[in-house]
């Protein structure tokens, strides 16, 4: 199949499928269910696992006794927390919005024909994917210099 338009045949970059799996840009209808079906069920995973994560992390409490003072620590107490449970939200809440997006299409039937929607989609994935792995580093660092009490130099 030729992307680009002439020849009277109908293709332009506008109403070129996204997706080639076979000859002529066809895909079966059983491996389109299936990959719709993992589609909806790697977004619920995605959704459900952010929304755990922002649970524990609200959830979990330390206590420490330190002369007769007892210190609770929470995830309020460092901001790099803070940030990792909006993070983790801001992701569930996306993953939740993009399920219901998958599921719809499943219901309806369409397919994805826009390409201009499809790196919407595909950028904003990205962008959720790199918010969570730097919240996730920047706790991780806090983490660190909380354990260790500052930068460590190996040399």
């Amino acid at each position: 199949m030729r992307q680009g338009g002439g020849g009277g045949d109908g293709v332009s970059p506008g109403n070129v499928p996204v997706c080639y799996y076979g000859a002529g840009g066809r895909v079966s209808a059983s491996l389109e269910r299936r990959v719709r079906a993992a589609e909806v069920l790697l977004r619920c995973a995605a959704c459900a696992l952010a929304v755990l994560a922002a649970a524990l992390l609200g959830a979990d409490r330390q206590s420490r006794t330190f002369f007769s003072i007892q210190k609770v620590a929470r995830y309020t107490d460092m901001q790099s927390l803070v940030i990792l449970v909006i993070a983790s939200g801001m992701v569930a809440c996306y993953s939740l919005l993009q399920g219901a997006r998958c599921l719809v299409s499943i219901v309806r039937g369409g397919i994805l024909l826009s390409r201009p929607l499809a790196w919407a989609i595909f950028s904003c994935d990205q962008v959720m994917a790199y918010v969570i792995i730097g919240a996730v580093a920047v706790a991780m660092e806090a983490a660190l210099l909380g354990k260790t009490g500052g930068w460590s130099s190996s040399g």
